[in-house]
């Protein structure tokens, strides 16, 4: 009993030592990047009021909680890029607002940082991302009400990854109403959230591949009348992005797709697929695709909003 004990006390005291090591870990590290930012400042050819003001505005931004090396990269390549103080105070402040509103934080991080990187313009930058956080915040409200209809995150990174993907999903023009029906279907049949991420994804991808948001949501809504499982939906994306791949016509891969849904799962399908008249763009099938492929530069909408 004795020897269990004090393996007990062990185990609690490792455990403490590692929570202790990180804190001071992270501490030191968070000390080294603010260093870093003022050393940045110090050394651009600002004005000293414009070097206090954006060595302040970095500082509140860490101790808001936004992440110490994030703020560091912004400030450090829009000095690279030669961008306006005034405006690199503005990227951190829409970090700031996402943050205040307890919105995911990273997708408005990995847009401007991405945006900076790219060299896109810094007007565009500051649009697209504050539009990302006015989608972020859409969705939060969307997530809320399709939470109260029965279907709870576990975990609150399953929930922003979920504001993640609905943020996304508005960001290519799909319909509220029609996110929010797939959400209740989801939760009428006992789905996961996970589920609903899944095919809130889905339905985006397909957009992304050229489907009007009506046929996307029609082919997820019989995949999920089919029971597909969240590997199933994945497993349609794969399959559109092969046919799309081979050249076929947007309508004719929505057909095929429908045909395959009807007949069975994804899983089974798959077995089949890469064989006879329904595997290329030949015989009828096809041709050259329409299909346009994703724009380069700020893709899904911008930086930071791919899948993840």
């Amino acid at each position: 009993m004795r020897l269990k004990r004090a393996k007990t006390w062990l185990s609690i005291l490792i455990a403490v030592g590692l929570i202790v090591f990180c804190g001071v870990a992270t501490a030191e590290t968070g000390r080294t990047d603010i260093e870093e930012i003022k050393v940045s400042i110090e050394r651009s050819l600002l004005s000293q009021e414009k070097k206090t003001s954006l060595f302040n505005r970095a500082s509140n931004a860490v101790n808001t909680g936004i992440p110490s090396a994030d703020v560091a990269v912004i400030v450090k390549r829009g000095l690279a890029r030669n961008v306006d103080s005034k405006v690199i105070e503005e990227f951190i402040g829409i970090t700031v607002r996402a943050k205040e509103q307890n919105l995911p934080v990273r997708p408005v991080l990995d847009r401007v940082q991405q945006g900076l990187s790219k060299g896109v313009p810094p007007e565009k930058i500051a649009a697209f991302t504050g539009r990302l956080v006015e989608k972020l915040a859409e969705a939060d409200k969307i997530v809320n009400s399709i939470e109260k209809s029965g279907i709870k995150a576990d975990k609150r990174t399953y929930r922003e990854e979920g504001t993640q993907t609905v943020a996304r999903a508005l960001e290519k023009a799909i319909p509220e109403d029609m996110i929010t029906k797939i959400g209740i279907k989801a939760a009428m049949k006992g789905a996961s959230f996970s589920m609903f991420n899944a095919s809130i994804n889905t339905v985006t991808t397909f957009v992304e591949a050229g489907m009007q948001p009506e046929q996307a949501s029609r082919l997820v809504h019989m995949a999920m009348d089919k029971g597909y499982s969240e590997k199933e939906m994945m497993g349609m994306e794969m399959e559109m992005s092969r046919m799309m791949r081979e050249g076929w016509m947007r309508d004719d891969a929505m057909k095929s797709m429908e045909m395959m849904i009807n007949k069975g799962s994804m899983g089974d399908m798959q077995k089949g697929m890469g064989t006879g008249p329904m595997s290329g763009p030949g015989t009828g099938m096809g041709g050259s695709s329409s299909m346009p492929t994703t724009p380069g530069g700020m893709h899904h909408g911008g930086p930071g909003m791919g899948r993840h």
